[in-house]
């Protein structure tokens, strides 16, 4: 099969949001996370010329093609799909969609950049470093009437559903970077005590440091 890279589309201006050629689950995760703010469809692919420096320019043709069952996807759910490329389906360089602001789309770009840069680290510190998440492993593969016999848990911080979960929720909720930034700074702050290896281990993903001290209380 020769799909090696993916990207988020977005129906509604158009164009191509966000281009990716490692992980096509994270970036179907990364637009579920988008999804409080644009509808979207995520799409694996042979490679060519898309990139993140003009994927802005580039529309999909034949879009009467492409449905979710019998209903096309500009006007399907807001919650992402993915898809990979049929035969039939075509880009073209059609320059910057005109019916919309290039500051807006950018900065929606810029939005769509950084989530996919903290899914990533959020999925790969949680794997290496969440090994007391016992509450996801049972969900997945525990019969109901077992769980309701058992006290699991993610992880130990004050969320229910663990520290990534919260994090990812943020990325959902935030206007912008510097908002997702703040609250997710005061969430593995207040609980660096209680998961200081998994906070130590999703920074290292990030490539930046933190300076949470393990005595220091909020």
């Amino acid at each position: 099969m020769n799909f090696m890279r993916n990207g988020i589309y977005c129906q509604v201006f158009d164009r191509w949001l966000l281009i990716d050629s490692k992980d096509f689950w994270i970036t179907l995760e990364t637009a579920r996370v988008l999804s409080s703010k644009i509808a979207t469809t995520v799409y694996v692919f042979p490679e060519n010329e898309l990139n993140n420096e003009n994927c802005l320019e580039y529309m999909l043709l034949n879009k009467t093609t492409e449905k979710r069952g019998a209903v096309a996807d500009l006007i399907s759910s807001q919650l992402p799909t993915l898809k990979f490329f049929g035969e039939n389906a075509e880009i073209r360089n059609m320059g910057y969609p005109v019916d919309y602001e290039f500051d807006d789309l950018k900065k929606l770009q810029d939005y769509a950049k950084f989530v996919q840069r903290y899914v990533y680290a959020i999925e790969v510190s949680n794997a290496i470093a969440n090994h007391h998440d016992n509450m996801s492993f049972a969900n997945k593969y525990f019969p109901k009437n077992w769980i309701d016999d058992l006290y699991t848990y993610s992880d130990r911080t004050e969320f229910a559903d663990g520290i990534f979960n919260e994090l990812k929720r943020i990325l959902y909720m935030s206007e912008n970077v510097e908002e997702a930034k703040r609250k997710m700074t005061l969430a593995l702050k207040k609980n660096y005590n209680k998961i200081h290896w998994i906070v130590d281990e999703f920074y290292l993903m990030l490539g930046e440091k933190h300076y949470f001290n393990k005595d220091e209380r909020l």
